[in-house]
């Protein structure tokens, strides 16, 4: 589930979506610390809102799911026009088949094809991870095969510093050494060396927050709590 805090305290918390599956990275931002607005700030958007440059923004869909616009909102449909399920999945079409991309459970539920052998039960009665059909996995061009052959991934998420594999493998890569104003983290990603120890983990392994010395200096006001790690 992913909520929204209405003020500092967490009281008046809001739920803005649930039944969020396999969700990644999900960073918040507090209004206290950021100002301004963009284009999503008045979105329409039934799901996800990316804001553009130029005052512009675009709204996106979970796979699977097609972008329809009703209503002046853009809403998020499954392939045939029909709302989707309360798990982001998509019911058996009327003539008992799913369409082109999807890939039908044995429930009856589509879902789509890439959703098929990722280690994640999304029909709900696990026969999109059946072993006779995991066994014998096969990648698409676009795709890298966990070296465990269990999982395929995006090309794109290999060496981005993030274990998508279950196995790790994505991530045996060689990185280059990092500039003279930069940080090498454990896991080897380069960031500015502005960035360590600011009480923010910019290394996806957290480690250029590690072995952090507070400002002794540092004094926090009547309201608020100083953590000891600064």
């Amino acid at each position: 589930m992913l909520q929204i805090m209405l003020n500092i305290s967490g009281k008046g918390s809001a739920s803005i979506m649930t039944n969020i599956k396999g969700g990644m990275d999900v960073k918040a931002f507090s209004s206290l610390h950021r100002h301004g607005q963009n284009n999503c700030s008045s979105h329409s958007c039934s799901h996800i809102c990316v804001p553009l440059p130029d005052d512009k923004s675009v709204c996106l869909c979970p796979d699977g799911l097609k972008a329809v616009q009703e209503e002046g909102q853009v809403s998020c449909k499954c392939p045939d026009g029909s709302d989707s399920l309360g798990n982001g999945t998509c019911a058996e079409q009327q003539n008992g088949s799913c369409m082109p991309h999807q890939y039908t459970c044995g429930n009856g539920i589509c879902i789509p094809e890439t959703w098929v052998c990722d280690g994640n039960n999304d029909c709900g009665d696990h026969s999109d991870e059946a072993d006779h059909k995991c066994l014998k996995l096969q990648c698409r061009d676009t795709e890298f095969m966990c070296q465990d052959g269990s999982k395929c991934v995006p090309e794109k998420w290999k060496c981005d510093f993030d274990k998508d594999c279950p196995d790790g493998s994505d991530e045996n890569c060689t990185h280059s050494t990092c500039a003279p104003d930069q940080f090498r983290c454990h896991n080897g990603q380069c960031i500015s060396n502005k960035w360590q120890c600011d009480l923010e983990e910019d290394c996806t392994d957290g480690s250029d927050e590690l072995n952090c010395t507070g400002n002794p200096d540092a004094k926090c006001k009547p309201n608020e709590f100083q953590c000891e790690n600064r």
